[in-house]
């Protein structure tokens, strides 16, 4: 059989991408569950790319299944499988066999190295976060060694690498991986996903204006001291001055933006999205990605507020402007069934961080501190 396979459930995924965690952990694509194994116990990436387990996932999708671990792509309207597709519409059935492997897609975060400590962030992606805290994560240099090796001696078969992190202009497997794509493979696609903090007097950063094909995913969640207050600690001017300065050195298509949906920014991050539209941000380049990607619950889940508060946001994002942005369908159908779950309110959350970087929530966030200590049944 040659050519484009018709099982609606294929996904290209177990035999060209690779996704390593900071932490080590290895993956067929950055929103897979299916435990394939970890760098740090094992020498040879190869052990874990031909490994039974990723076999197990082959096989499953070769029959038309979706492997549990792959149960977010099945269940949502936007998908990695999608993407996967796009990038790779071409099924060459010689690849597509059990047990075959070949790096195209690579998405490696080689440390939780991050000058930000968002709120919905954790100690594993961010080592500000982990100093915050008071936590250690130690990673395995040897075998992050290894794994870079083995990225660089297959740099030439990559068709897209998605540079991501922690912060991926402050890691320096980043500057050797430029400088191999730059050498060997010119025409590989780069996506950089960054807070854009680290723009300036910054060595990837310039080495990335030299990529041949490079995009731009920006990171950003709301204006002003609420940009501050989720995105900690970062500076609202200074994101402004280096998107300005982005849009000035690259094509503004190249340009999109990443914004994380929470309960501190469901009512004015449409706001947001109409003020990055007025900076030039381009429309069909937005992405909306729920919190945690509506895969698992926590203080900064939406539907732990109450009920008129999940309409209310209902409301303001059921704009034609809106609709038609990747993401938003998926936080509509999170939101329809305006379920309250009272348990994890943000409140003692946003007490703690209040208290240890020494901030004050309820003047930052107004419009959600109306809802403190209120039962839903006395709003008005």
């Amino acid at each position: 059989m040659t050519g484009t396979t018709h099982n609606k459930n294929f996904c290209p995924a177990p035999w060209v991408s690779l996704y390593i965690e900071p932490t080590g952990q290895v993956e067929n694509c950055c929103v897979s569950k299916n435990l394939l194994g970890n760098i740090n116990h094992t020498d040879n990436i190869k052990e874990i790319i031909f490994s039974p387990a990723n076999k197990t996932v082959q096989k499953s999708i070769l029959k038309g299944r979706y492997p549990l671990g792959c149960s977010w792509c099945n269940n949502k309207h936007h998908t990695l499988q999608k993407r996967m597709l796009d990038i790779f519409p071409e099924i060459n059935n010689e690849l597509y066999q059990e047990g075959n492997f070949e790096l195209k897609y690579l998405d490696a975060r080689w440390s939780n190295t991050c000058n930000l400590a968002c709120v919905y962030c954790a100690p594993a992606l961010s080592s500000t976060w982990a100093s915050e805290l008071g936590t250690v994560h130690r990673f395995d240099r040897s075998t992050k060694h290894n794994m870079l090796e083995y990225v660089l001696d297959n740099v030439h078969t990559l068709k897209e690498v998605y540079m991501a992190g922690g912060e991926p202009l402050l890691m320096k497997e980043n500057e050797l991986l430029i400088a191999a794509i730059k050498q060997k493979n010119p025409n590989c696609h780069v996506l950089v996903n960054t807070n854009l903090t680290q723009v300036k007097n910054s060595p990837i950063f310039q080495d990335l204006l030299t990529l041949k094909n490079c995009s731009w995913l920006v990171s950003v969640d709301d204006t002003e001291e609420r940009y501050e207050y989720i995105r900690y600690p970062g500076k609202w001017s200074e994101f402004k001055d280096n998107f300005e300065l982005l849009k000035s050195q690259v094509n503004p298509n190249a340009i999109a933006l990443n914004m994380v949906f929470t309960s501190l920014n469901a009512l004015t991050y449409w706001d947001t999205i109409d003020y990055m539209l007025s900076l030039g941000a381009p429309s069909r380049g937005i992405s909306l990605a729920l919190y945690n990607n509506g895969t698992r619950s926590g203080p900064w889940d939406p539907r732990h507020m109450p009920v008129e508060f999940q309409e209310r946001v209902l409301e303001k994002m059921d704009q034609p402007r809106f609709n038609s942005i990747i993401g938003w369908q998926n936080i509509k159908n999170y939101l329809l069934p305006k379920i309250h779950n009272p348990d994890q309110q943000p409140w003692l959350e946003l007490s703690k961080l209040d208290q240890r970087r020494g901030l004050d929530s309820s003047k930052v966030f107004p419009e959600i501190y109306k809802y403190k200590d209120v039962s839903p049944k006395s709003l008005p």
